[in-house]
């Protein structure tokens, strides 16, 4: 009980200490060179201020626009430039594509997010899913306009590692060539060196090189993107119980592969989108003598190459683990799958005009995507297999975002050749603003429905620890949701639900297709208390399946998170506080490093301990700074902590990281 009481004592006292030293912070205007405090951006006005920023030294704007592409990568939505203290200390990127995460533990290996609804790829590829936020991808590169040189250096380090541990170094730098040239370059790297033990390694790299070109008549934009994910495989702990046993680190524990088993994901992308705007000049009403340039119709050309590859190799084929039966090799594994792809889409897009009360958008497209196809061979034959695939399609898309109180986009797209012929995708949302009080009601609605047909090796597969070739059926799925946002009061309720046909998921070995429609259901709340030194953000996601052989979720979710913030002599701005996720016992999906996949199991149920990580943001002019205590209550509630079945998650860790951003 003293025990218990001396760890409430001590949570308490992070919050409580703060407060102390409130009164020694101003409570005038909180200036940050030329913006206030209390005007911070969140997510959502992310960076407004990076817009127009003075340089102390010539009191000259450096103005900075970014954007990045959508709509099948040929329409540009302006976002906002991260300088954000909010969240700075989100060092683990999964957690900032969802709050709630089933992973492997470390960073840098697979996870999926517990929430169903945000399960949907941004590559689209079998393998590279599960390491998405930990890349770079097309529709997530940024482009801009700078009139000065911009540049970003960041840096973290994990303080118990050295000289063997973690460490992330990601430089970034953009320059306009020309007022309508800008070019850019980011480079990304995580990395855990190998240390005592050869098989505790993962490695995440990306580069991104993007330029973008913005005339009156003609636009181009063009990034090229490569990512590189190499993570030691170790099948999970051997025995769940070793973590109350063996007083040791982590990854010293006894595993389930100890042959050097390791997964690479590797991935390559070039995108280009290139327009031509016919349109007419008219006179300006306010300047004499000038023309504005009106568009009417734009002639577009996207072009898509992607290349992925997944290995998986082993020193010795382990048979104990795994099945017995090897397919390929007795001596070693080199499984190696790949595929290549080449999309081009031509368009013709009729911009909305915003000055029409009746306008909207109208876009119709016709495309080809050709796909190849690489597997390991087998041990009677060639060294690979391949095969091709010529999949062509049309569609179009109807679009309203200039209304003032209603917006909508509907989107389709027909696939009538080949291998994917008969596919079809139909989705679109509805935004609507309703005055309420002093505030505005949105309410925001969703649809989709589709035929998908499943990738090329949930069909095809042979790797040496596990073949099959299966003529599963195409997917059917329907997807309906909507919410209603209050901004005011910081309050956002939504619901979700998925009816799915045909539905595929892993047993420990082979994918199965249900035999009975898949129903998803969900309800996602959100509400936030912002007071002038505290902010307390709030989450709870409920969800229920139909069918629980088929697929696992926690019932219900919570996140929450308390920050207190202030200011010191009205230059250094800092945040401290304690992020806590929780959720409901469930049969967390397990991972089958052979395969690359996570799978269905009923073997344990994981959950509802804590997990709280103590941060401090802080940011001083151009530079800002954290240092994160992340699952600091280690061993307060349980010792039974995992994250996936056999895999546990972070130990107790401090991380710190720094950001530098220059203009010129």
């Amino acid at each position: 009980m003293n025990l218990i009481k001396g760890r409430i004592f001590f949570i308490v006292l992070i919050f409580v200490f703060p407060l102390l030293g409130v009164g020694q912070v101003y409570d005038d205007e909180y200036l940050d060179e030329d913006r206030q405090y209390e005007n911070e951006p969140g997510d959502d006005q992310r960076g407004e201020e990076e817009k127009q920023i003075r340089k102390p030294e010539d009191n000259v704007p450096v103005q900075i626009y970014t954007w990045s592409m959508t709509d099948d990568f040929t329409r540009a939505v302006e976002t906002g430039l991260d300088t954000a203290l909010t969240r700075f200390h989100n060092y683990d990127p999964k957690f900032r594509r969802s709050d709630f995460v089933t992973s492997l533990g470390l960073f840098g290996t697979p996870y999926q997010s517990n929430n169903f609804f945000e399960r949907e790829s941004i590559s689209g590829d079998y393998f590279l899913k599960y390491y998405e936020a930990y890349g770079k991808f097309p529709e997530e590169v940024l482009f801009f306009h700078t009139s000065r040189p911009f540049t970003e250096l960041r840096y973290s380090q994990l303080f118990d590692n050295r000289p063997d541990g973690e460490t992330m170094f990601s430089p970034f730098f953009t320059q306009n060539i020309s007022p309508s040239w800008n070019f850019g370059v980011h480079y990304h790297v995580l990395k855990k060196e190998k240390a005592t033990n050869p098989e505790r390694l993962y490695e995440e790299i990306f580069f991104n090189g993007f330029t973008s070109y913005e005339g009156e008549k003609y636009k181009l934009y063009a990034a090229v993107i490569n990512n590189q994910f190499v993570t030691s495989e170790t099948g999970g702990l051997e025995s769940d119980e070793s973590l109350t046993t063996i007083s040791t680190d982590l990854e010293n524990f006894p595993v389930n592969l100890d042959n050097n088993a390791e997964a690479e994901n590797f991935n390559t992308c070039f995108a280009l989108t290139h327009k031509y705007i016919l349109g007419k000049e008219i006179e300006n009403d306010s300047l004499e003598d000038v023309m504005d340039f009106i568009p009417q119709v734009e002639a577009i050309h996207t072009f898509k190459y992607n290349t992925y590859e997944h290995n998986f190799n082993e020193d010795t084929p382990d048979t104990l683990f795994f099945p017995t039966t090897l397919y390929l090799s007795g001596e070693t594994t080199s499984d190696h799958f790949k595929k290549n792809s080449f999309e081009n889409i031509f368009h013709l897009n009729v911009p909305e005009n915003a000055e029409r009360k009746f306008s909207f958008q109208k876009r119709a497209f016709i495309g080809n995507d050709i796909q190849k196809f690489f597997w390991s061979g087998d041990t009677l034959g060639a060294k690979f297999n391949d095969t091709l695939f010529v999949n062509s399609f049309l569609g179009g898309q109807i679009a309203r975002r200039t209304g003032r109180i209603s917006k909508f986009d509907i989107t389709g797209r027909f696939y009538f050749t080949v291998y994917n012929c008969g596919v079809f995708k139909l989705e679109g949302s509805y935004n609507l603003m309703i005055p309420w009080k002093s505030d505005s009601v949105l309410v925001h609605a969703i649809g989709k429905i589709s035929t998908e047909t499943p990738d090329f090796f949930l069909k095809n597969y042979r790797s040496n620890h596990y073949s099959w070739n299966i003529g599963f059926g195409k997917i059917s799925e329907l997807r309906i949701g909507g919410s209603f946002e209050i901004p005011k009061i910081h309050l956002k309720a939504g619901a979700n639900a998925a009816y799915i046909d045909n539905f595929i998921y892993f047993n420990d070995s082979l994918p199965v297709q249900a035999g009975s429609q898949l129903g998803v259901f969900a309800i996602d709340g959100r509400k936030d208390f912002e007071f002038k030194h505290l902010s307390i953000r709030n989450r709870i996601l409920w969800q229920q399946v139909t069918q629980k052989n088929y697929l696992n979720v926690p019932t219900w979710s919570f996140f929450n998170s308390i920050v207190l913030k202030g200011v010191i002599a009205k230059v250094l701005f800092f945040e401290i506080g304690v992020d806590t996720r929780i959720h409901s016992k469930y049969y967390a999906d397990a991972w089958n490093p052979a395969l690359g996949q996570f799978y269905v199991q009923r073997e344990k149920e994981i959950g509802e301990f804590p997990v709280m990580d103590g941060f401090i943001n802080a940011k001083l002019k151009r530079t800002r700074f954290f240092i994160q205590a992340m699952n600091f209550t280690e061993g307060w509630w349980t010792t039974d902590y995992f994250s996936a079945l056999h895999y546990p998650i972070y130990q107790r860790k401090i991380v710190f990281g720094v950001a530098w951003s220059f203009y010129d």
